[in-house]
């Protein structure tokens, strides 16, 4: 049995806290864990046409997580339908980080992930596409961050060699998480990402909370329906990834 989600409570007219709060602490759904189970956060990264449709998409019955590329047709009408079916949106930094890279400063860098952000209102934070270009620009890295620190955004980064943005990202004070598996980076069986998926199970079991990444392909949401199913599902609770962020 898995966490059930619950829509959170809009903050009321006029109330100043909700702008002290920030983006993540705003747009955040309730959730949660009465048996105190180790987290796991499943991301589907929308592919649009090459994965399943909206209303397939909103037919998942267990917490996932849902990263919009910014870029990408009607991605505001998408991010809308996904948070109002009680799901948690992110954004992706669009095409790799060429469109937020492409100022000379971090007010440009800041400037672009305000239009990200606008084009996607309801998103708790910001993730990569699985090449993880902005992680592999530190000075990009780092606008990044003062920019999310501003505004409240959690970040999500790769689990790739030493990863020192998520360190930067952590010592700033930005909600960071670490992914640490592409379910499908090679379009992947069923049986291998259900494999993919118990191993997610024994890093969250060893260290509390633990966050995988998928693409919204026919293929892998199957799996992740089947593994939803299992024994091994059983024993962490499925979360929006705020819960992971906020829990670290």
């Amino acid at each position: 049995t898995t966490a059930q989600t619950v829509p959170a409570e809009k903050p009321q007219a006029n109330a100043p806290k909700v702008d002290q709060q920030g983006a993540l602490m705003r747009n955040r759904i309730g959730f949660d864990n009465p048996n105190a189970k180790p987290l796991m956060s499943i991301i589907l990264i929308d592919v649009g046409s090459d994965g399943l449709d909206t209303g397939a998409l909103r037919s998942i019955e267990f917490p996932v997580t849902f990263a919009i590329k910014s870029d990408a047709p009607e991605a505001t009408l998408q991010a809308k339908l996904l948070a109002q079916s009680g799901y948690e949106v992110l954004a992706v930094t669009p095409s790799g980080a060429a469109e937020i890279g492409a100022g000379e400063n971090s007010t440009d860098t800041s400037k672009a992930l305000s239009k990200i952000f606008a084009t996607i209102p309801e998103a708790v934070g910001l993730i990569d596409p699985i090449s993880a270009d902005m992680q592999s620009s530190p000075k990009l890295a780092d606008e990044v961050i003062a920019a999310l620190k501003k505004s409240g955004y959690g970040l999500l980064t790769y689990d790739i060699g030493l990863n020192p943005t998520d360190k930067k990202a952590r010592h700033a004070g930005v909600p960071s998480g670490v992914v640490f598996r592409v379910l499908d980076a090679e379009r992947e069986s069923g049986v291998v990402i259900k494999r993919y998926l118990n191993r997610a199970v024994l890093e969250a079991q060893k260290t509390g909370q633990v966050i995988v990444v998928g693409r919204t392909y026919p293929e892998t949401v199957a799996a992740l329906f089947s593994w939803s199913l299992s024994a091994k599902s059983a024993t962490i609770a499925l979360a929006p990834v705020s819960a992971v962020l906020l829990a670290q």
